[in-house]
């Protein structure tokens, strides 16, 4: 996925806001927002609209952003990207994945494990490694 893409779905996951949501806080389209969220459009983010979002993330989750230079914590691709449309995931999917991502990089993967496991455990013999 595009860089710009990815931080622009990852804010927006952030924040917890489906795309009708994202569209209205940003003064947007729902259609814009659509094209910036599919990975296969060729619209990205302005640096301008990647900035407003990040001020706005800023206030509500500081934590979840670097201070000193402005950028989002974690590293893209390590657990914290993207692979599902956030307006796909419930209140309760949205909030374990924004609890998830607070965590350090050891926690991260630590969670990964035994949720896995779990799931491994509770699907017919096999399935779960067909999925990953």
């Amino acid at each position: 996925m595009d860089p710009l893409k990815e931080e622009f779905a990852r804010l927006v996951a952030i924040m917890g806001w489906n795309q009708s949501e994202t569209a209205r806080q940003l003064h947007m389209s729902a259609a814009a927002v659509s094209n910036l969220m599919n990975p296969n459009h060729s619209n990205r983010p302005r640096p301008t609209t990647l900035q407003l979002l990040k001020l706005i993330v800023s206030g509500e989750h500081p934590e979840a952003i670097e201070p000193r230079h402005f950028k989002l914590k974690g590293k893209p691709g390590t657990g914290t990207s993207l692979s599902v449309r956030e307006d796909y995931l419930d209140a309760r999917e949205r909030k374990l994945i924004t609890d998830i991502r607070r965590l350090g990089e050891n926690e991260q993967e630590t969670i990964y494990r035994v949720v896995y496991a779990m799931i491994f455990r509770a699907l017919p013999h096999g399935a779960a490694k067909k999925k990953k």
